[in-house]
């Protein structure tokens, strides 16, 4: 049962935000008793799901930011095949490894949140330098390889930095670099046998639902307040984790 409201919360955050498993399901399934390796895997795959749910609600919403929202897609592909390369050659994580990179990840989100909460005056069509969208998409993909968190705990406040684009085009973009990104990472770690099948289906029963609530409320999210909020909840998950 706690599984589903894990899913259940994460979902609505991922519809809402771009922000869901690596912020709040795996440090949640961590903190409850799961492995970090499983719950990692877990997250992955309920990633794709919920992700790829929320992407194709925002698409159909019009809030894609176009062109540049697929320059971050494509770095996080590449910081995939990084990792993907370094594990293939005998250097996997630990589990204490992953658990104080989740950690880290979050503080970093903690901080990254703080540098920069307010919007340029064109929140859709202001330029962003591709070169930085890039750089920050394979640095966030080989995270999310590694640990499950970043598609939208890391991802959405360095586009906070980066870009002046609104909740939606954050959670678009997030969602659509999330499915993605995790898909391949999960390819990674199914060869770690890691992943439980029981556990992914309890989650998923809360996700969905929560993903379709999540992205009806996006709109009427407020940036200013938005960016604070999740600075303080992702703080709080790192300190529990360490």
């Amino acid at each position: 049962m706690r599984e589903a409201l894990f899913g259940l919360l994460g979902g609505t955050l991922i519809g809402a935000t771009g922000i869901g498993t690596g912020s709040l399901l795996t440090p949640l399934l961590i903190m409850a008793g799961y492995r970090p390796s499983v719950a990692v895997s877990t997250g992955l795959a309920t990633l794709v799901v919920s992700k790829l749910t929320a992407s194709i609600a925002h698409r159909s919403a019009g809030n894609w930011p176009g062109r540049q929202g697929w320059i971050v897609v494509a770095g996080g592909v590449v910081g995939i095949a990084a990792v993907s390369l370094l594990v293939n050659n005998g250097l996997s994580p630990s589990d204490l490894f992953i658990r104080r990179a989740v950690a880290v990840s979050l503080f970093t989100t903690s901080i990254a949140v703080w540098i920069r909460s307010r919007p340029k005056p064109d929140p859709v069509d202001a330029a962003s330098d591709p070169r930085a969208l890039f750089i920050s998409g394979a640095i966030v993909g080989g995270f999310v390889t590694l640990t499950a968190a970043g598609s939208g705990s890391l991802l959405v406040p360095v586009l906070l930095i980066l870009t002046a684009w609104g909740i939606p085009q954050l959670a678009a973009t997030s969602s659509m670099f999330g499915w993605i990104v995790a898909l391949l990472s999960f390819a990674v770690h199914v060869g770690q046998r890691s992943f439980d099948p029981h556990l992914f289906l309890m989650v998923l029963a809360g996700l969905v639902p929560g993903v379709l609530a999540g992205v009806f409320v996006s709109p009427w999210i407020d940036r200013k307040s938005f960016a604070p909020a999740l600075s303080l909840f992702t703080l709080y998950l790192a300190v529990q984790l360490i």
